[in-house]
């Protein structure tokens, strides 16, 4: 039985507990006295005293113990006492020393109160005042005015702000007072409800701190404001009475009486100059109030000006610009000019420039020795030392111009120059004003310091930098890291794909260098490819290889590149004697040269070229195994020499046997299912696919052609099914992702899944381009070539991704863009080696003589239709 509920709940009002069963409370024995408790016997009352106290035996014993209980007791609690008063003295004196920090602390605070806030404290008992006070001050808040912009502008200027020292550090306030000010300016500003106590405000400021310039200024812009025009000349008037050192009340007395007129700000500026004769400012306003066009009047007070503050930088620059700019002027008083601004201003490399640009080579190398005392630690000298010889003597040997530079090196190191300036950018600069002489001495000085400093690889990006700027110079620093490192080839591939871009006739000679200092394998078959293809020698092109050949006669490159040359050049008969000649001499190493040369057979039994027969393409293929039968695609070859000529049972025994030897190899596996499925069927092809799973576990490769053997038989279920098991098992597999990718029929839904591709794949270029086509097909060609451009950028050995970029070109791009498409793949022809329609294309024995220009149309047209069967 569950318990009763109301006895979770509050009594009635007035409820007492036991009354119906004749109760009436319940009576402790603190309120009753001891409790006598009786027996059923009824002695009690005989068992103690008459007092009431224990009696009996033990009573003597009770109380001793009793006794020395209570004691303890007692000792207990005083310790427990005495604790307590402990621990209170010690919080009232921490919370004592406590306050008379936060008074110390307060009392400091007390300097920053300003005046206005002092005025503002009520005397004692004065609450009526004070909230009088603080009535008008909210009505006063209240009211809302416009301000021009011209006067935030000035408020947030100089005058308004903290003092800031010429080192660029805040100083510290000029006094209380100015402080206090400052914080009433805003409102004087913004139009105080009451003007007059404005007024008197300002007024009692004045009175207490004459001499302090702001009162004035701001004074004096307090009654503009109100269209108080007079007073406020008045003001500023009386300001530079008080404050006559003070150059801001005068530029301000300026600003005001210069709607009087520009004879009464002369006046003012004039008698402003007398008490500020190094103010720059009163100078610069001195000739803003001259005549424009009255060049001499600008001059004599420019001199004026620099009687007064000789080294200003600005002054001598505006007086340079008036006499070496005017025709008036004779050439010998803008040398006399310029000689005093260099003397006055070293610093200013401008005003050396224009003075050796007005000086002969005798006077210009004077004024260069003159420079070296006075700025001993400026590069600029030595250089515009090396542009001078030069222009001197156009016949200077470089070297001469090195050693200049080399002692300028050295003696600014003496000086104590820190030489962190970018050499390279003084050579551009050099070039640039026609001494190429001086860019090449300052190169050839450079880099080896640079080289010493810099990774080769960072020296090579900034050299990258300056290849479109100056060309010159960069071919100057690959010509001298060339020789510094002949064997690198990193360094030689960039020098001879920059030189590419200049033309044949700057670019064989640098190969005949780079065979010359290296010699590599590489550079013979690159030199042989630009001859071909840049320059259209192919016999040249031939001889190069030749020559390669001669001297790495165990290269498989050179050998291929070779043939492919005959056979490019449809000179079948020497391609045929050139297998001969390479499978004697690496026929017993290269599986490669054999795999070639049937192809070059089937190839050529097809075309009609040669004299060839099917037992005799089968006899290499048998004698290329007999060799290298080690060799998975010399099996794949001789099982499709075996299917072209009819015998397919004969092909999937000769696969069949290679997977003994071979039994994890993808490839392998799929040809088998392809046989067996063209012999036998769907089913029998699938039931090997099963069991290569179930062999071979860990291959994506076999759950592909698993879901491309259901897409055959058009069974998109167990497809999409296969794909969604696959995916799982591997995640990272972009062929995978693709296959999925082709099952999503929402483009909503694809995006999504987009994401993930990119994200398990870390952008994977197959994924890169599988989106391109799915933007292809829904009409977006722009941004599907975007993604093109973006998986050939990736991975540009993959012949898929070049078909679809040309293929987006030809029919949506210029003529232009197409070319450009095909120009480059002619250059990585050689590295494209996957994608699924490339291969098929290539590996077509009909298709052994076609060039990149006519395989890529092919490519294009392959994968447009094995999309619109999707």
């Amino acid at each position: 039985m569950g318990e009763l509920s109301f006895l979770n709940q509050e009594p009635p009002p007035g409820y007492v507990g036991g009354l119906g069963r004749g109760a009436t409370g319940f009576v402790t024995s603190a309120e009753t006295g001891p409790v006598a408790f009786l027996s059923a016997f009824g002695f009690e009352a005989d068992a103690g005293g008459a007092d009431g106290s224990d009696g009996g035996l033990f009573s003597v014993k009770d109380s001793a113990e009793n006794a020395e209980a209570d004691q303890i007791y007692e000792q207990i609690e005083e310790r427990v006492r005495s604790r307590k008063k402990k621990k209170k003295k010690l919080d009232a004196a921490e919370k004592s020393a406590l306050v008379d920090l936060v008074k110390a602390k307060l009392k400091q605070e007390l300097n920053a109160v300003s005046i206005l806030e002092w005025m503002d404290l009520p005397e004692a008992g004065d609450l009526t005042r004070r909230n009088k006070r603080q009535r008008l001050l909210e009505q006063q808040q209240q009211r809302m005015y416009a301000t021009p912009d011209v006067l935030i502008a000035r408020a947030s200027g100089k005058h308004f702000d903290t003092a800031v020292a010429s080192d660029g550090q805040e100083t510290e306030s000029v006094n209380e007072n100015e402080s206090a000010f400052r914080e009433t300016n805003s409102t004087v500003i913004n139009f105080a409800a009451d003007p007059e106590k404005e007024r008197q405000i300002l007024a009692s400021f004045r009175r207490v701190e004459p001499k302090n310039a702001n009162l004035w200024i701001s004074s004096a812009r307090y009654e503009e404001q109100a269209k108080q025009f007079q007073k406020a000349r008045k003001f500023i008037r009386e300001g530079c009475t008080h404050v006559p050192e003070n150059e801001d009340v005068w530029l301000e007395n300026i600003r005001l009486h210069r709607s009087e007129g520009v004879a009464v700000a002369r006046a003012i500026v004039t008698e402003a100059l007398e008490y500020n004769g190094a103010s720059e400012k009163l100078w610069w306003a001195a000739v803003d109030l001259e005549n424009a066009t009255d060049m001499y009047s600008r001059k004599r007070l420019l001199l004026k000006a620099l009687d007064a503050i000789p080294h200003n930088t600005e002054l001598w620059s505006m007086l340079v610009d008036l006499v070496v700019d005017s025709d008036e002027t004779e050439t010998p008083e803008k040398v006399r000019l310029l000689s005093k601004a260099t003397k006055m201003c070293p610093g200013e490399w401008r005003f050396w420039e224009l003075l050796l640009s007005l000086s002969d080579y005798q006077a210009s190398k004077a004024i260069l020795n003159n420079a070296r005392k006075l700025i001993p630690k400026d590069e600029r000298v030595w250089f515009a030392a090396l542009r001078l010889e030069e222009n001197e003597h156009p016949d200077a040997l470089v070297e001469r111009l090195q050693k200049m530079l080399d002692k300028g090196r050295t003696q600014l190191e003496q000086n104590g120059a820190e030489l962190n300036v970018d050499w390279l950018r003084l050579a551009v600069d050099a070039q640039q004003n026609g001494c190429p002489k001086t860019a090449t001495a300052i190169v050839l000085e450079d880099m080896p310091l640079l080289h010493a400093r810099l990774e080769l690889d960072a020296l090579l990006e900034r050299i990258e930098l300056l290849q479109k700027e100056s060309p010159d110079i960069a071919v100057t620093a690959y010509e001298l890291l060339t020789v510094q490192k002949p064997q690198d080839l990193v360094l030689w591939t960039k020098y001879l794909r920059f030189s590419r871009t200049r033309g044949p006739a700057e670019l064989f000679p640098i190969y005949d260098r780079a065979l010359q200092l290296n010699g590599n394998e590489a550079l013979y078959l690159w030199y042989a490819n630009d001859k071909h293809v840049v320059g259209g020698l192919v016999q040249e092109a031939k001889d190069i290889l030749q020559k390669g050949t001669v001297k790495f006669p165990q290269s498989e490159l050179l050998w291929t590149a070779r043939v492919d040359l005959e056979i490019a050049s449809k000179q079948y008969h020497a391609a045929e004697t050139l297998f001969r000649d390479a499978l004697s001499a690496i026929g017993s190493v290269s599986a490669r040269i054999w795999h070639k040369h049937v192809h070059f057979l089937r190839f050529a039994s097809l075309k009609l070229v040669l004299d060839v027969s099917p037992d005799m393409i089968l006899a290499q293929a048998n004698e290329a195994l007999e060799r290298h039968a080690d060799n998975i695609e010399l099996h794949i070859q001789k099982a499709q020499v075996l299917h072209s000529a009819g015998k397919t049972a004969d092909a999937r025994s000769v696969v069949q046997t290679a997977l003994k030897s071979f039994p994890t190899s993808a490839k392998l596996w799929r040809e088998l299912a392809h046989y067996d499925g063209q012999l036998y069927g769907a089913p029998k092809a699938r039931s090997l696919l099963d069991k290569a799973t179930m062999l071979v576990p860990d291959l994506p490769e076999l759950w592909v052609a698993k879901v491309e053997l259901e897409c055959a038989e058009k069974d998109y279920v167990v497809a999409r099914q296969l794909v969604s098991k696959a995916l799982k098992m591997f995640p990272k597999s972009a062929e995978l992702w693709v296959t999925h990718l082709r099952f999503i029929p929402k483009a909503s839904h694809r995006k999504v899944a987009f994401n993930d591709a990119l994200r398990e794949t870390d952008n994977s270029p197959e994924i890169l381009s599988a989106i391109g086509v799915f933007l292809w097909t829904d009409g977006k060609h722009d941004k599907a070539k975007t993604w093109f451009e973006r998986a050939v950028d990736a991975d540009c050995t993959n012949g898929d991704f070049w078909g679809w970029l040309y293929e987006c070109q030809r029919r949506h791009g210029t003529v232009a863009e197409q070319q450009k498409v095909v120009s480059l793949a002619r250059e990585s022809v050689g590295n494209i080696t996957s994608g699924a329609v490339w291969r098929q294309i290539t590996c077509d024995p009909a298709n052994l003589d076609l060039s990149v220009e006519e395989l890529l149309p092919l490519v294009g047209e392959k994968l447009l239709q094995e999309t619109e069967a999707l």
